[in-house]
């Protein structure tokens, strides 16, 4: 297994990759998550702090095991997300 280390960004990166993936846009996953309706956008653009709580939950509305999201390069191959 290769060995790489994810940044802040790279982690929020990857929130809006897998989320764009499945279809859903921010606001919708927002307001599904029962926040306001920008509240996704402001944690992907880094303007809130996105929580272990908050990153859960939203793979979880996504249904996306914490293997996909932490393991998947994104450069060179296209997950089972469909």
């Amino acid at each position: 297994m290769k060995n790489f280390n994810l940044t802040k960004q790279d982690i929020l990166y990857r929130l809006g990759y897998f989320r764009t993936k499945k279809n859903i846009s921010a606001y919708k996953l927002s307001r599904n998550l029962g926040h306001a309706d920008n509240y996704i956008y402001r944690v992907e653009s880094g303007e809130i702090q996105l929580t272990i709580d908050l990153l859960i939950e939203i793979l979880d509305y996504l249904n996306i095991t914490t293997s996909e999201f932490f393991l998947a390069d994104l450069n060179t191959s296209e997950s089972n997300l469909q």
